[in-house]
């Protein structure tokens, strides 16, 4: 298994169309975020806190993540998908309407 960083973000996203971040990792939703702006590739990302969240497409006509975002939030204040729910099949959904 790969493992993303910054090292070889651009390399593993060059082959794809459409970036989806399915991560409840900060650091690594703005790593994709960075790659995809660099690369000119939209970005598929959401969040969820138990019956909340949101799903967006950036960089793709539009802002991208961290320049609605441009700040990560303090560590301690991140909830991760065991204790704050799962989108993840949300995300493919909206991915599919997009793509197709």
């Amino acid at each position: 298994m790969i493992q993303l960083d910054s090292k070889n973000a651009l390399d593993i996203i060059k082959n794809y169309d459409i970036v989806i971040d399915a991560t409840d990792n900060v650091a690594t939703r703005y790593l994709l975020n960075d790659a995809c702006v660099l690369s000119g590739k939209p970005l598929v990302s959401g969040s969820a806190l138990r019956f909340e969240g949101h799903l967006s497409v950036f960089n793709y006509n539009g802002p991208c993540y961290r320049c609605i975002f441009p700040d990560p939030p303090p560590p301690e204040t991140v909830t991760n998908c065991g204790d704050g729910g799962v989108l993840g099949a949300g995300k493919f959904f909206f991915f599919t309407k997009f793509y197709i």
